[in-house]
């Protein structure tokens, strides 16, 4: 009877986990959610070839696969194939109560002696296991006799008597009980010998046991690679399985095993039964059923296959059936009568399908092969042996790359297996060359390769060993085989961001006669695929939408804040939050949304983005976003510290309110616009994004308002009017983690005016320029400068170089380069402004300040202009001019960009600006302090003048992209005032934002008034402005 034992999947590649790769062996390959291409590459007579994908999950699966080619002979030669035995037997009582222990020992002896006799006659190695089974936990006699022949005594499935119900064997006790049939002499093993000799009887009888410990020994036993080595079960029984008779359940389980046995351990089985007699039918369909006869069976509630046999094949030591009354019966030969008998009745078979004889009777066999036999009938096991004779083709191939060979896959920089882990599967597929030369591949084959398989993490090298190319070669009448190795889980990382095709593997992934060999016998295709970068940067602390076709992506997957990294598909973020900002998914999932949320922007946030392509089909990519502030930054006075919004901003103490209505729009990407330019803010006449922060200072109302930044300087932008009072200012920076003081100043707000309350939006009438580049916190506290004047508005804050010291950073130094914005500095033009009151030509020709030009001033000509005399309107950080009135400086580097700060007060003006060798008409639409590109003429002389009826006002002075002193340098002032008596006669261009560009369209604006009178507009700008340091 039968033990079915649990068959697990043979692995006939050992794998080899080494640093980062963690290795499995799958027969098969799982099907990529994209298309792969493979490209193929021929060299010599061998066939190689690669593909690259980017999966649904983030990471790359690469497959190579690779086989040899080769010529044919034919030759004659006899050989026999090399078998794994394992002898299943009956030890149960009913063994020795019908009397055949000794005949099972001479049926299994003589087997034996045949088998060593046609090892030794071919030269090959037959293995044999002996396995034992009858009893199991819950019989009389427990475990008794059920268990492996090792050295030739029986070691029990569990120890005799136990109730466990688990095996005690171990993979090693498998491994002992297969040994060569033969020893060193080509004489039986004394191991099998005195096995034999130690077969007994007692118990019941357990078939599915024998057969599990079976399935066991193949498991633990694989065959080499390459080897043509098979596998035989033979299972000896005298027929019921089950405890004391036959058991359904019992004869289950056993089929259960035998099919693992058969499809997945790719054994033949052969079932004896020890009678000669006729025997219960039960009895016949299970010995049928276990043996190779049906290979997919697995319940005794399977049906036999019937087929019809005529009389010239018939063997009459076999049952075979007749319809009969809408069934079928048996019918087996009578010795006694010579005649097949069933039921008592005759019958007489057919002798073809064309036999219309009424008197014969259709015959049926249930086997579809010889693998059941009774005792007399044992010779038969002899057709286990193979033999491969007379005139076979001999193919032969040049390929000398065997077994030591290895399939090396070198990663390219930037591919990398992850710390976590990736997956190497191998599969083998048989291939035939047809006579015309093309190859017809079956289905992919069991993993029957003795392959060892090494993963070099750290240096993205994935060693594949073991097969033998020059054997498993394909040639016309040589069936051979291809090997594919897929890697799953490959993750991309920066470096192989090029926004160009790159390659997965380098040059040398190939194939290498030996793991020391530094140079590979053939080499791989070099599939590509590609990862882009797109690099924003942003002039304004506002949030800002980011269309995701800017880096080649159609529908936004998933967000990664880290780097390339695998991911669950089903679980997508959508979302992050970085050091400086916020990234949100848009509904469509075709951008994204970033919004600052730090005031102390000192970096930038990189983050990476999974979707689909937009070019080449709907296809993976990954693209690396990055987002970095411009060497200013505007801030609103609503980007406040706010722990809900996860942001950090400007701190408010005591009572204050807003004035104006908050517009809150986006940011914009000003494509083609100097840092420091937002087409969002170029209408705004009032408060910059349509309000402010308002203040009244009292007894019991200590307003304060304070922020963090890290920079070189900072403006704070207020309204002015006859209401407005003084505002303390302290500066303090981080040193070594504490807050030193470094600067106090008190400014009055007040804005004189000659009638009713006038108000003057966006003037900054606080700054600190020229610091030491570090972390500040600037704190304002709200003061009564005398009655009535105790209010204060905060609009905004912009803040100079928040990153200049990364600007050597790789990624920043691109953005800022391509922007021609490295290397900034920032002047107050106010602050290097000359004047006639501090300027004698007479004693003195040349400068290296701002030369101010009054072309309405006191001397009489329209084309003589000369140094005029700047009036104290504003503050002490803006030069203000009227209409007709111009400023004009040298610089010393022509190769450098430099751009102004520039404004219109009252909302609308306009001006002319050197533009090269020309003069660019300007229009200035906005209250807000846009910057506005300038380019020196040849001299590297720059003017700007109001040619509008409104105040025009110049704060700063950016420099950018030039030598390490590119500044405003000396000048002659008799050629200074030469260019300027000559500026109006210049070809006038429109302004654009680099030379040779396409105009720029200025949003239009409301009107402010008539505009026409900008004296009284100057009247009505502060008195004075007082600073004071602090101690």
């Amino acid at each position: 009877m039968q033990n079915k034992s649990k068959k697990l999947t043979s692995r006939l590649l050992s794998a080899l986990l080494a640093l980062a790769c963690v290795l499995t062996l799958l027969p098969g390959v799982a099907v990529a959610a994209e298309t792969m291409t493979m490209l193929k590459k021929e060299e010599g007579s061998m066939v190689l070839e690669k593909g690259a994908v980017l999966e649904d999950d983030g990471t790359y699966t690469i497959q190579l696969s690779a086989y040899a080619t080769g010529t044919t002979t034919t030759v004659t030669q006899e050989s026999s194939v090399p078998l794994d035995i394992v002898l299943v037997l009956d030890q149960s009582g009913s063994m020795h109560d019908n009397g055949y222990v000794q005949p099972l020992k001479t049926a299994v002896t003589n087997f034996v002696n045949a088998v060593s006799a046609n090892g030794k006659k071919y030269e090959v190695d037959h293995r044999v296991a002996l396995v034992g089974y009858a009893s199991r936990y819950d019989s009389n006699a427990k475990w008794t006799n059920t268990g492996l022949f090792i050295n030739g005594s029986l070691y029990n499935y569990q120890k005799e008597g136990s109730s466990t119900r688990t095996t005690r064997l171990t993979a090693q006790d498998y491994k002992n009980a297969l040994v060569s049939v033969n020893d060193e002499n080509w004489k039986v093993s004394a191991s099998i010998t005195t096995a034999i000799d130690n077969i007994t009887s007692n118990g019941a009888t357990y078939t599915n046991y024998g057969m599990e410990m079976a399935n066991g020994v193949f498991s633990n036993n694989p065959i080499e690679e390459g080897s043509k080595r098979k596998r035989v079960v033979i299972v000896f029984t005298d027929g019921e399985p089950g405890r004391s008779s036959y058991e359904k359940t019992v004869a289950n389980a056993a089929l259960e095993e035998a099919y693992k046995t058969k499809n997945t351990y790719g054994a033949t089985v052969y079932t004896v039964g020890l009678y000669n007699s006729e025997v219960d039918e039960d009895v016949t369909k299970f010995m049928h059923f276990l043996s190779s006869n049906y290979p997919t069976v697995q319940s005794m509630d399977d049906s036999y296959v019937y087929t019809p046999v005529y009389s010239a094949d018939l063997d009459t030591n076999k049952t075979y059936y007749i319809q009969r009354y809408n069934g079928y019966r048996a019918v087996r030969y009578s010795n006694r009568f010579n005649g097949w008998y069933g039921n008592y009745e005759e019958y007489t078979p057919k002798t073809s399908a064309d036999d219309t004889n009424s008197g014969h009777t259709q015959f049926y066999t249930v086997a579809s092969g010889n693998y059941y036999m009774v005792a007399d009938e044992v010779e038969k096991l002899n057709g286990v042996f193979t033999s491969i004779t007379e005139d076979i083709q001999n193919p032969s191939t040049k390929v000398t790359l065997d077994d030591k060979s290895v399939m090396r896959d070198i990663l390219n920089g930037g591919f990398v297996i992850p710390s976590g882990g990736c997956t190497v599967t191998t599969k083998t597929q048989n291939g035939t060359m047809q006579q015309d030369g093309t190859i017809v591949w079956e289905p992919v084959a069991d993993n029957s390769l003795g392959s060892t398989f090494t993963a070099h993490g750290p240096s993205g090298v994935i060693d594949v060993t073991g097969f033998n190319y020059s054997e498993q070669y394909i040639a016309k009448g040589h069936p051979g085989q291809k090997l594919t190795v897929t890697i799953q889980g490959v993750e991309a990382r920066d470096e192989a961001i090029t926004n160009a095709p790159i390659s997965t593997n380098t040059a040398l992934s190939g194939i290498y006669a030996t793991p020391e060999e530094e140079t590979p016998a053939v080499t791989f295709p070099q599939p590509t695929t590609i990862l882009k970068s797109k690099t924003y940067v942003l002039d304004y602390g506002k949030p800002v939408n980011l269309a995701s076709q800017d880096w080649g992506i159609g529908s936004v997957t998933t967000l990664n804040g880290a780097g390339m990294y695998k991911f669950t598909p089903s679980e997508s973020q959508l979302s992050l939050t970085k050091t400086y900002g916020k990234v949100a998914t848009a509904t469509a999932k075709t951008g994204l949304t970033y919004t600052p949320i730090t005031m102390n922007w000192n970096g930038y946030d990189s983050f990476y983005v999974f979707g689909k392509q937009i070019e080449g089909g709907v296809i993976n990519q990954w693209s690396k976003v990055t987002v970095m502030p411009a060497n200013s930054v505007y801030y609103e006075d609503t980007f406040v510290t706010d722990a809900n919004a996860g942001t950090v901003g400007i701190v408010y103490g005591g009572e204050w309110k807003t004035d104006g209505t908050d517009a809150d729009r986006d940011q914009t990407l000003d494509s083609g616009h100097p840092y420091g330019w937002e087409t969002g803010y170029a209408g705004d006449t009032g408060y910059s994004d349509g309000s402010a922060h308002k203040a009244v200072a009292s007894a019991e109302n200590k307003a304060t308002a304070s922020f963090t930044f890290t920079g070189t300087g900072v403006d704070v932008y207020s309204r002015t009017d006859l209401t407005t009072g003084t505002v303390a200012a302290t500066l303090t920076k981080k040193v070594n983690g504490e807050q030193v003081g470094v600067k106090g100043l008190v400014v009055d707000n007040l804005a004189a005016s000659a009638g009713e309350n006038g108000a003057y939006y966006q003037i900054p009438t606080l700054f600190f320029d020229g610091l030491d580049y570090g972390e500040y916190t600037l704190t304002l506290y709200v003061t009564t400068a005398a009655e009535n004047r105790a209010t204060y508005y905060l609009d905004g804050v912009r803040v100079y170089n928040p990153i200049q010291p990364k600007e050597e950073d790789a990624v920043v130094k691109e953005a800022y380069g391509a922007a021609g914005e490295l290397g900034a500095s920032f002047q107050s033009v106010r602050e290097i402004l000359l004047t006639a009151e501090d300027f004698d030509p007479t004693t003195n020709n040349t400068t290296d300040g701002v030369v101010f030009i009054d072309q309405d001033g006191t001397t009489t000509g329209t084309t003589t202009q000369v140094i005029g005399t700047y009036k104290e309107y504003g503050p002490k950080n803006e030069v203000y001019l009227a209409q007709g009135q111009s400023i004009a400086f040298k610089v010393s580097d022509l190769t450098a960009n430099y751009y102004l700060g520039i404004k219109a007060p009252n909302g609308k003006t306009t001006a002319k600006v050197t533009w090269e060798e020309n003069a660019a008409a300007l229009p200035v639409n906005a209250a807000s302090d846009l910057y506005y590109q300038v380019t020196p003429n040849a001299d590297g002389y720059i003017l700007v003048k109001n040619t509008g009826e409104n105040l025009l006002s110049v704060t700063k002075l950016r420099t950018t992209n030039g030598k390490e002193q590119a500044s405003i340098t000396t000048a002659n002032v008799d050629d200074l005032l030469a260019y300027a008596n000559t500026f109006d006669t210049l070809e006038e261009i429109t302004y654009s934002t680099q030379p040779g560009e396409v105009e720029i369209e200025n949003p239009e604006v409301n009107e402010l008034g008539d505009g026409s009178i900008v004296r009284d507009w100057l009247e009505k700008i502060f008195k004075g402005i007082r600073d004071l340091l602090r101690p």
